[in-house]
């Protein structure tokens, strides 16, 4: 059985990146199949969206003449995810998909900033059991934010990743 998504390109994350923001993938078609194998597949995107910066915060102290070494670089750093865990619910509370770090940096910019088809496969928990989520009770495995490259910085942009074409089997 195949399950798809109702919208076409999503942000999981939201436009902004914050630690522990997680997005959810549900059905309990699939996810109802204790011990079967699944997997998850989804088109991957990256869309820069520019930090709102505040002028006041300019280290450059301005004067009417000023020397080369008053103007110093202040670089633009990308803000991405570094890692996230992937969790399903046990009837208890939420455990880790995997014993390790597998699909970790799924949605890393290490791997290029180009579009590509990600594949996520897992055995079915034998102790999944469905959740109320959003007002919708149902299986879902999770990914939760773990890490933030350059998450203090304050000049740069967020690498925000766009899904679509999310489909369980």
């Amino acid at each position: 059985a195949s399950v798809e998504c109702s919208q076409q390109e999503y942000f999981p994350f939201g436009q902004r990146l914050v630690p522990f923001e997680e997005v959810y993938f549900g059905s309990k078609e699939v996810l109802g199949k204790r011990g079967a194998k699944i997997t998850l597949t989804f088109h991957l995107d990256f869309v820069p969206i520019p930090l709102e910066t505040n002028l006041e915060d300019d280290p450059i102290e301005w004067k009417w003449i000023m020397k080369q070494s008053d103007f110093r670089s202040n670089p633009d750093f990308d803000i991405s995810i570094e890692e996230v865990i992937w969790e399903y619910f046990n009837g208890s509370g939420w455990s880790r998909l995997f014993a390790g770090r597998e699909y970790g940096d799924v949605f890393g910019i290490r791997n290029g900033m180009l579009s590509q088809q990600k594949t996520i496969s897992f055995s079915c928990p034998m102790d999944m059991k469905p959740i109320l989520v959003n007002s919708q009770e149902t299986c879902y495995i999770r990914a939760r934010i773990l890490k933030i490259n350059n998450m203090f910085k304050t000049k740069g942009q967020y690498i925000v990743p766009v899904l679509g074409n999310t489909a369980f089997s």
